[in-house]
């Protein structure tokens, strides 16, 4: 958290810290233990400007095996270091990648751990993910867990404002409202089955399945691959009265408040457990 947020900071797609963010993260997995013939960086351009997605791999030694797929973006909105949003979600993820790697298992599938870059201009570096695979890899994704926003502010300030932790299955479209309705899928339940075992995870409500949020899940169910992300938020008023979208971003996010004062961590460590046990169940569920 503490290199990403205040070592680097803002890590924007107009600014070289984004890349610099990328470099960081390649040498962050070689140090917990992905030897380089199972890191690779694919480079992409939008508007004249690279960004660069960083993917870790833990195989299998299946000839073409499933695909699950954890993700989460380090880039942020111009101006903040992007505690909340999305540190969080990057420092969970580097945990899972060392968790599952450490494990030196073949757990039936492929495990691969993607780092993209642009989500906050409008997904850059999911579309260039998908954009990338074959007919064929496309059809063994067979889920696709994406991490955003994994803490919640502890907003020290203003003592008393309620965040939920959500399950989106949808995200709303970026044409407005008009995803299909949310609906349980093999993520969600397996995050459900975690969050019963685990219990109290410092949250006043946990949502799922919602319809939530534009993030980097759009460019995978457009291509027909299940997907959910995890999040904490805000409840709007659209919400309290009955819609499933509408969840609000945490307060703070995408200003330059979005920094480690404001940040709680123990949210962070909650959720990297929910997230931990949800992929170990979302695998034995497909593999059982």
């Amino acid at each position: 958290m503490y290199w990403l947020v205040d070592e680097i900071g803002v890590r924007s797609w107009w600014d070289d810290t984004q890349n610099h963010a990328a470099d960081l993260l390649y040498d962050r997995l070689r140090d917990i233990g992905f030897t380089e013939d199972r890191l690779k960086t694919q480079e992409f351009t939008h508007g004249g400007i690279m960004g660069r997605n960083i993917m870790a791999v833990v195989p299998t030694v299946a000839e073409t095996p499933e695909i699950i797929l954890i993700m989460a973006h380090y880039d942020t909105a111009r101006g903040t270091g992007g505690a909340v949003d999305n540190a969080s979600g990057t420092v969970a993820l580097l945990q899972l990648a060392r968790l599952f790697n450490d494990a030196e298992q073949d757990f039936g599938a492929e495990l691969r751990f993607l780092f993209t870059a642009g989500e906050e201009q409008g997904y850059y570096g999911a579309y260039a993910y998908v954009g990338s695979l074959t007919r064929d890899e496309t059809e063994r994704h067979r889920f696709v867990f994406n991490i955003d926003m994994a803490g919640k502010p502890n907003d020290l300030d203003e003592p008393g404002r309620a965040y939920y932790l959500c399950v989106s299955t949808e995200p709303v479209s970026t044409d407005g409202y008009d995803a299909p309705a949310a609906a349980e899928n093999a993520g969600s339940i397996a995050v459900a089955e975690t969050k019963t075992m685990l219990g109290d995870l410092g949250e006043d409500g946990f949502y799922e399945p919602v319809r939530a949020g534009k993030h980097d899940i759009v460019p995978f169910r457009k291509a027909g691959i299940e997907a959910l992300t995890l999040s904490w938020r805000c409840i709007s008023s659209a919400r309290s009265e009955g819609a499933d979208y509408d969840l609000a971003t945490p307060y703070y996010s995408h200003t330059s408040e979005d920094d480690l004062y404001y940040f709680d961590l123990p949210s962070l460590y909650h959720t990297t457990r929910l997230i931990t046990g949800a992929t170990a169940q979302l695998l034995f569920n497909y593999h059982q």
